[in-house]
């Protein structure tokens, strides 16, 4: 018989920090190379061609030209433990992120 794992709060809460690790490390590997990867397309560009921000004196999150051309925004906010970052996305029309179907926002 298969045993199967139950995820609980705190498994999941770790699942997301390893990923947020990962993400991290990966973009200080990439910052090395002069690339940064957009959070919101997944693309790899140069790292002068979208905005970056740092935290402790590495990157920490970035987002490339195209997204903010389509209007893609960042909204900053203050919370208990520092800041949060989220992305901000028009409400009119489709935003075209990659090829394939287009994801609306109501």
């Amino acid at each position: 018989m298969e045993k199967k794992t139950i995820l609980t709060p705190e498994t999941e809460k770790d699942k997301t920090r390893r990923e947020n690790l990962r993400q991290f490390q990966e973009a200080q590997d990439l910052a090395g190379k002069g690339l940064i990867r957009c959070r919101f397309c997944q693309k790899i560009k140069d790292l002068d061609s979208g905005l970056v921000t740092f935290k402790g004196g590495a990157m920490a999150f970035s987002l490339c030209r195209d997204c903010m051309d389509q209007g893609i925004g960042l909204i900053f906010r203050k919370v208990e433990r520092g800041y949060e970052l989220r992305f901000q996305v028009p409400k009119s029309g489709p935003i075209v992120i990659k090829s394939g179907p287009l994801i609306t926002k109501p």
